[in-house]
């Protein structure tokens, strides 16, 4: 039996207090079921896990196309600088050209 009887008075008793402390609303609660949690079993992953995910995705691709974008900035920047040189070398040479050969 669950709960040890309180008094002597024979089994009678014994059976209406089992029957009481069972019907206890205290006792109740602890009887319904609640919600259990599996500890091993894997979790469902669910519409905001996968929205989670999908933005995470999304965040990382953003990055990396941002990142190749500036790579391709910082070339342009090479290539600009260089043809900037390029052309003052030209200049230069087109200056040194024209006075050697009309001098004033």
């Amino acid at each position: 039996m669950a709960t040890p009887p309180r008094s002597n008075s024979g089994p009678v008793s014994m059976e209406k207090e089992h029957f009481q402390s069972v019907t206890s609303p205290r006792v109740n609660v602890y009887l319904q079921p609640g919600p259990q949690r599996k500890p091993n079993k894997k979790r469902k992953s669910t519409s905001s896990d996968n929205m989670a995910k999908t933005i995470k995705e999304f965040v990382d691709v953003h990055k990396e196309i941002l990142k190749e974008k500036k790579k391709q900035e910082m070339e342009k920047i090479k290539l600009m600088k260089e043809s900037i040189q390029l052309r003052r070398i030209e200049l230069e040479a087109q200056c040194q050209f024209q006075s050697s050969h009309h001098p004033n």
